[in-house]
């Protein structure tokens, strides 16, 4: 595919923050394209009708005009595609943007090398579909040299009526092999059905963009972002899909958000993580009625422990009693997190109050015998810890903050008796 002439690419960059815009701008002609920039929705509307803009990139959070409300019109009014960047990466927001229309989603800080290539990628999506609109022959070049695959689907019967090189060569197949194939045999088996709504969807709106999972020849799973469109052939209807492989972005993201969820400094769960784990099982237990036991554990007398050997020592203690908790609590569906501070939140599914008295015990006897010393302490000369657990069968009228209010509780017992201990909890 040939590339964009770059001076006859213009960008527009929107957002209320000074400094990012002029970052963004610096960076964007840095990398040979045109670039206008403006501090809100209405300002990106007037330069919008004042001059052609190939991609808008928005900011969601602003005044007047949010990213959103600039999408809907963008789309709605102008031949403009759309890139979307936020400080908020709910996947309602990723969602939202994508329904109206956008071409891609970037999360802040905003990367100049990644947005680069998002932008690469748009531009070159924009080509294709621009150049899909003349001619058969350039269309033919254009459909074997799209970075992506591109397939001709039978609406009805779901076979692959024609497809470029890409399409086989990126799932293993030869083409002779590949024309044999229909959807379903390709169609990873959780998102099947996904992909036959997709297509019916496709033939009563006559567009739709929807993210799926295709097995190759080999058997690997590989992620896809499929965006179709009707193409109706005298009475028979045919749908045109462009298949993305996003598997590598995917799995960027989860290792984005799996670094968002750990404890800088302990590298264990942080607390969000936790109260995420902690709803989950919640209401999993609810739906199955089994028990869910929360543990909470305080290293004693940690402050004494600080100003005694100093924050630096402090924050070594923290690593060290953290890592050999998270050692200990060994089970696939355990959690061990910081809840804040020098204190720890361990969720515990399908364990009764029993059981996590005995993790418990484990706990406190693995944090002792690392003999870390502590002569400021009021229990014994090395470091320890004090726990209070509570189990329940979760039901819809309790909230799993009940679980952590009885399992504090029972810590604060856990103190009051001279810590270094474990207490239970039995009325949750």
């Amino acid at each position: 595919m040939n590339r964009p002439d770059l001076n006859d690419v213009h960008i527009l960059v929107v957002d209320d923050d000074k400094m990012i815009r002029k970052v963004l701008q610096k960076g964007i002609q840095h990398a040979g394209y045109d670039c206008s920039v403006a501090e809100n929705g209405k300002e990106a509307l007037k330069i919008l009708e004042a001059r052609t803009v190939d991609v808008v990139i928005t900011d969601i959070k602003m005044p007047e005009m949010d990213g959103i409300e600039l999408t809907k019109i963008v789309k709605a009014n102008y031949q403009s595609d759309v890139i979307v960047i936020t400080g908020y990466s709910e996947d309602f927001i990723y969602e939202e943007v994508i329904e109206l229309g956008a071409s891609d989603f970037a999360e802040k800080p905003v990367r100049l090398g990644e947005l680069n290539v998002r932008l690469k990628q748009v531009l070159k999506e924009r080509q294709l579909l621009n150049a899909l609109e003349d001619s058969e022959k350039r269309y033919r070049t254009l459909f074997e040299q799209a970075a992506d695959s591109i397939v001709l689907i039978d609406a009805e019967t779901e076979t692959l009526v024609e497809f470029n090189h890409r399409a086989h060569e990126n799932l293993g197949y030869t083409s002779r092999e590949f024309a044999n194939l229909t959807l379903s045999d390709f169609e990873a088996s959780e998102t099947r059905d996904e992909a036959t709504e997709h297509i019916q969807k496709v033939v009563q709106t006559g567009s739709d963009t929807f993210e799926t999972k295709h097995r190759t020849k080999s058997g690997k799973i590989r992620d896809i972002q499929v965006s179709s469109c009707a193409m109706p052939i005298g009475r028979r209807k045919f749908i045109q899909s462009i298949w993305r492989d996003i598997t590598e972005i995917k799995r960027a993201q989860e290792t984005l958000r799996n670094l968002s969820y750990l404890d800088g400094l302990s590298g264990i769960a942080n607390r969000r993580y936790f109260e995420e784990i902690l709803q989950r099982e919640w209401r999993r237990a609810a739906r199955t009625s089994v028990p869910l036991s929360l543990l909470m554990a305080d290293i004693d007398h940690f402050k004494a422990y600080n100003d005694t050997y100093g924050h630096l020592f402090g924050d070594d203690c923290l690593k060290q009693v953290a890592k050999v908790m998270n050692e200990t609590v060994r089970r696939p569906a355990d959690l061990v997190a910081r809840y804040g501070g020098e204190e720890f939140a361990i969720v515990l599914p399908d364990t009764d109050l029993e059981g996590a008295n005995v993790v418990a015990e484990m706990l406190r006897l693995e944090v002792e015998r690392l003999q870390i010393q502590h002569s400021a302490s009021l229990v014994c000369n090395n470091i320890t810890i004090s726990l209070g657990g509570a189990a329940a069968i979760p039901n819809k009228n309790m909230p799993p903050t009940t679980l952590i209010s009885e399992a504090d509780h029972a810590l604060y017992l856990a103190k009051k008796e001279g810590r270094n201990c474990a207490r239970m909890n039995a009325s949750a």
